[in-house]
């Protein structure tokens, strides 16, 4: 039997190269989305912890929390504090602390929040970590009310879907209740 090749042309070839090489760069990067790990705190609270595609490395978290007492018998304050980025961070352990302001114009309240976070990556789908807030609240400039959010702890599991901004349960009210 007598069989006949008949020569690829080389740009042919190379477009062939160029297709496939451009299908595995889109798979992969499908495939590197950043991921989302979703949980709660020690007092039943949403938390959310978002991780770079590239390294794993935690790049925002939101947390939802709430003060079980401030100094003023009856009073609570609640907050949904997000990082974005920490002070220290890498694929295994992140840590980071500030503070905003929360501003009630309808009951002329400035609260000044303080915030500390921390937390390590206790397995390749679970990240576990501590979390704690002091508040001083001013009402026209004036120092009105303390609340504290003693340490509490929070996990968070790697989410089966990876979407970009997964529900976070019912909102909570941010500011200070009476």
């Amino acid at each position: 039997m007598h069989s006949t090749s008949f020569p690829i042309p080389k740009s042919l070839f190379a477009l062939a190269i160029a297709i496939v090489a451009t299908l595995a760069l889109l798979a992969s990067a499908a495939a590197a989305q950043a991921a989302t790990f979703t949980g709660e705190t020690t007092r039943d609270l949403p938390v959310r912890l978002e991780t770079r595609a590239i390294d794993g490395v935690p790049r925002a978290m939101v947390i939802s929390w709430e003060t079980g007492k401030c100094q003023r018998p009856g009073n609570s304050f609640s907050s949904r504090t997000r990082f974005n980025g920490f002070e220290e961070a890498t694929a295994e352990r992140l840590a980071s602390e500030g503070k905003y302001v929360v501003k009630q114009r309808s009951e002329n309240l400035r609260s000044i929040v303080r915030v500390r976070v921390s937390g390590k990556r206790v397995s390749e789908t679970r990240w576990t970590g501590r979390f704690a807030a002091k508040v001083r609240v001013k009402k026209k400039g004036k120092p009105y009310e303390r609340c504290r959010q003693p340490e509490i702890g929070w996990s968070a599991r790697l989410s089966g879907a990876r979407a970009a901004e997964p529900a976070l349960g019912p909102a909570l009210a941010e500011g200070l209740r009476h």
